[in-house]
């Protein structure tokens, strides 16, 4: 919660409070309630000047209040982010019974045992918190069990007692498959560790604060006692005291009784022993609180003398230490509120102390509106001068919707004198839509009987677009009748504002606005987790400028910083909205890239095409100022799949990588691990020895038989072959995955059609070969580029070769993206005259509707199908049913893969007409295949 709203909110208690009772009979006078009112504002303040007597009678001493919390707030979180950058650490070396080897000098420092006694055995165990020791031990060992990395926090205890607080980050030591020890590093986070709990204790105690302080202004008259018992016991539970309570004085300070008072479980009330005590028996005492200062007592039996009858009245209540906090009526103290500790000592720090002033002058606040409550009626005039004093805007209305009256601020809103508002309706003073808002809201509260809250964006007559958090309450008669509806409205824009900055400061880098480590650590581990559920890679890319620092030497950092904003905006451009881009600091930057390959070669890849378009961007000149400037980059790659890898130790990899990538001479990429740089380097090379075959026309095609049901060849598939001068003949398996991807598919597959188209025309006048026709497998790189059909018409219009005899084969894949686009193309081939198959038929996911209005000639079973399909039912029945669907369709049927003479056998059987395989002939080079197709002539 905003610190800011303490002061108003108090003020907010009393401005309403004496709205709601302005129609209460007043008996006291008007110089009485602005003592009061000024009172509780100078108490509000007291948080800034402990032990100041002074009063400000002036308002703007509550704007000084607010910009002193927002500094002090600003001050802990600057406090709390130096602590998290200046960690100490000792290094260590444990056997696998957890027994130190080795420990760092620092060692000493932190627990203040000398090294040497760290060598003790079972000395870590002894050391770590008597709470946190069996967990910390329990995980460790479950880790190292495991073969586990680890981390974890816990507590441990110096040798003059004191808690601290470490991370421990272990790794496992190898010899061989051997596991032979632990190593790891010890890091004082007790600092870190105290700001955090000190940051949410404040935010805690402020939010409680907001909402005792809400229950003041909201309750009726009648709510006080249960009002002030709830204060008491959250304040008891949040301070962890044993009891909470409230001492009130008489008029004249004779007496003083317990009227108010919460106690934990097991302790017992102290309440009706503590009525009516003469304070002339405790002179100490009532000197104490009547100094309008807090009183703590940190133990009993340490009491001054003079303090005698005080301290046995305490130890007959069973109280060890004490915190009482004076409640003022102006500068009058009429009691205080106290916090006993029973079951131990309880030690109270001077910001607890401080943060117990704002709670005083909230209690205050309350008992003097119990206190005014018969005394405002005549106080009219101050009444108004407060109410129009303060930012927020106030009003109420009766329970028909006619306001009644209104403060300054909601009559500037809406553009009225405070006169005019009177008498007028939400439809009258606002447009169409705010009105009805308000109107649904006032009828919440009415039905509901109780105030509603809610956050809304409003606009001033000048066109200012504010953000407004309004509270509805009900305002009743004195016999609790509702008798109206109050209103305040206050703008919390800035607050909004400022949370949003307080986020981005937290969680972005200031000068480039990228995220900052804290955020790309849990983006790394969100990565991480989804990577372990869907068999992803992950990539992290750590990217250093080179020479930067002799930039900002020569040029400044001003220049300097330009240069790292410009590099930001280029590395956003560059990568995925999925993906992240960070700055760790200085000139290092990381990009976190998710959902790679579940493939690591393709995986490693799609990294490196991504590492080289940064390394790209990063190196085009840059405008900085009036100058052109040139930088390099040197980055470093590592992949990640799953949680296996600890996120520093992800970060450290690739930091080493960058390093491995400046010592290799700068402007370069390197992978961590050497195997992916193999990768890398293998596909880097095969990739330039593929560009190279294709310009020396290192390609081949062998033609692999077709046969009908007599056994006679009518055609053959052309399969593209690679034999390379060095590597030999190259699979088609590992070469065409890199041309789909760097796609050199498409002047690759032209080679194919071309050389395809002329070897039919060259068939023509081949004795025995004018009938063979030729497939050709399209890739869908190919079939989707828009120049495909046009391509296809001119290899055939320059080639000359008859297109009745050219067979393409798509996958049925191919058709799944664009169905209709695909018709249309499909049916602009077929006007070609050229015949159309559908690869690895049953496969995919084809819907059979769509298949019947493709312009198909053949059906290819897919010899997944075909291989099993003697011995698996399923794969025949699907066979059997494809063979049935082609002949319904009128499409000729083909089966390929057919290894086997009963696979051979069952299909022919049932229907299939066409057929391809080991059993009839492998893939032949081109002089082969023809003598293969003599052989089989003369034999038929």
């Amino acid at each position: 919660m905003n610190s800011l709203t303490h002061p108003l909110l108090a003020v907010a208690v009393t401005l309403l409070v004496i709205l709601i009772l302005l129609r209460v009979r007043v008996t006291r006078p008007l110089r009485r309630l602005a003592t009061e009112a000024q009172d509780m504002l100078s108490t509000e303040v007291r948080e800034l000047s402990v032990g100041s007597h002074h009063r400000a009678s002036e308002i703007g001493s509550l704007v000084y209040s607010f910009n002193a919390l927002v500094k002090r707030l600003m001050s802990n979180e600057a406090r709390y982010r130096e602590i998290l950058e200046n960690v100490s650490v000792v290094a260590w070396e444990a056997d696998p019974e957890l027994n130190f080897t080795y420990v760092s000098s620092h060692a000493e420092r932190l627990l203040g045992y000398p090294v040497e006694k760290w060598y003790d055995k079972h000395f870590w165990e002894s050391q770590v918190h008597p709470e946190d020791v069996d967990r910390a031990v329990r995980h460790c060992l479950t880790a190292t069990a495991q073969g586990l990395d680890h981390e974890f926090e816990y507590r441990m205890l110096t040798r003059d007692g004191r808690i601290v607080w470490v991370r421990d980050i272990v790794n496992l030591v190898y010899q061989g498959d051997e596991m032979v020890g632990l190593r790891g590093i010890l890091v004082d986070i007790t600092e870190r560790k105290e700001a955090e709990l000190q940051l949410q204790n404040q935010l805690n105690f402020e939010e409680m604060l907001a909402d005792i302080s809400r229950e003041f202004v909201i309750g009726q008259p009648g709510d006080l006692d249960r009002t002030i018992h709830n204060m008491l016991r959250q304040s008891g539970e949040f301070f962890k005291v044993d009891r909470a309570y409230l001492f009130q004085l008489t008029p004249d300070e004779a007496y003083a009784s317990n009227t108010h008072e919460w106690c934990s479980s097991d302790i017992q009330p102290q309440i009706d022993q503590l009525q009516k005590l003469s304070t002339a028996t405790m002179p100490w005492w009532l000197n104490k609180i009547k100094s309008g200062e807090c009183l703590f007592i940190a133990d009993v039996e340490e009491m001054p003398a003079e303090a005698r009858v005080e301290q046995l009245l305490l130890r007959s209540q069973g109280v060890k230490s004490l915190l009482a906090v004076p409640v003022l009526s102006g500068d009058k103290v009429t009691g205080f509120f106290g916090f006993d500790s029973v079951c131990g000592f309880r030690h109270w720090t001077d910001k607890e102390i401080s943060l117990m002033y704002v709670m005083g002058s909230t209690l205050s606040a309350a008992l003097a509106q119990h206190q005014v409550q018969a005394s405002l009626r005549h106080e009219a005039a101050i009444l108004n001068s407060l109410l129009n004093s303060i930012p927020d805007m106030v009003s109420f209305k009766s329970v028909e919707g006619e306001y009644l009256g209104c403060n300054s601020e909601f009559a500037r809103f809406v553009g009225r004198s405070k006169e005019e508002v009177v008498g007028k309706r939400a439809e009258a003073l606002f447009d169409s839509d705010t009105a009805d808002l308000f109107s649904s809201h006032d009828k919440l509260v009415l039905e509901h009987s109780e105030p509603q809250r809610n956050e809304h964006w409003m606009t001033y007559p000048n066109g200012e677009r504010v953000l407004f958090d309004t509270l509805k309450a009900p305002m009743r008669g004195g016999g609790g009748e509702i008798i109206g509806l109050l209103g305040v409205s206050r703008n919390i824009t800035e607050r909004r504002e400022s949370e949003e900055q307080i986020r981005n400061l937290a969680f972005f880098d200031t000068l480039t606005h990228l995220p900052n480590r804290r955020l790309l650590l849990d983006r790394l581990q969100h990565a991480m987790h989804n990577s372990a559920r869907q068999g992803q890679h992950g990539c992290l890319l750590f990217i250093d400028l080179d020479n930067f620092k002799t930039l900002n030497d020569t040029q400044g950092h001003d220049v300097g910083d330009r240069l790292l904003v410009s590099v930001a905006q280029r590395l956003n451009l560059t990568i995925r909205d999925i993906d992240t881009v960070a700055r760790l600091g200085g000139d290092e930057f990381i990009i976190l890239l998710e959902g790679l390959s579940r493939d690591e070669a393709r995986a490693v890849a799609e990294a490196e095409h991504v590492a080289e378009k940064v390394l790209t961007v990063l190196n085009e000149p840059y405008l900085l100022g009036q100058q052109m400037f040139h930088s390099t980059p040197s980055l470093g790659v590592t992949l990640f799949r799953g949680t296996g890898v600890g996120m520093e130790e992800l970060l450290k990899r690739a930091d080493m990588a960058m390093y491995r990538a400046k010592a290799s001479g700068r402007n370069m990429i390197r992978f961590f691990d050497p195997s992916m740089q193999a990768v890398v380097e293998e596909r880097a090379a095969l990739e330039t020895d593929l560009r190279f075959a294709l310009e020396h026309q290192q390609f081949e095609l062998h033609f692999q038989p077709q046969v009908n049901q007599l056994g006679q060849v009518i055609g053959a598939e052309a399969l593209l072959r690679w034999c390379h001068h060095d590597r030999g003949m190259v699979s088609p398996a590992q070469f065409i995955p890199l041309a789909e991807d760097t796609g050199l598919i498409l002047p690759i597959g032209h080679w194919v059609l071309k050389s395809a188209c002329e070897r039919l025309k060259n068939w023509e006048q081949q004795k025995g070969m004018s009938e063979i026709t030729l497939a050709v497998n399209i890739s869908a790189r190919q079939f989707r580029h828009v120049g495909f059909v046009d391509e296809i018409s001119q290899v055939l219009h320059a080639s000359g070769a008859d297109p009745t005899r050219l067979k393409l084969e798509i996958t049925e894949s191919m058709m799944l993206d664009d169905i209709e686009g695909t018709i249309e193309r499909l049916s602009r081939l077929k006007a070609l005259g050229v015949s159309l198959s559908i690869d690895d038929f049953g496969t995919g996911y084809s819907s059979l509707s769509y298949l019947k209005r493709l312009p198909l000639d053949q059906l290819k079973i897919d010899q997944s199908f075909v291989r099993d399909l003697t011995d698996d039912h399923n794969d025949a029945v699907i066979v059997q049913a494809i063979i049935a669907m082609a002949q319904r369709l009128g499409l000729e049927i083909i089966a390929e893969g057919v290894e086997t003479e009963p696979q051979y056998q069952f299909l022919l059987e049932h229907g299939c007409s066409h057929f391809q395989g080991y059993l009839f002939s492998r893939p032949l080079p081109l002089s082969d295949f023809e003598h293969f197709i003599l052989i089989n002539q003369r034999s038929a």
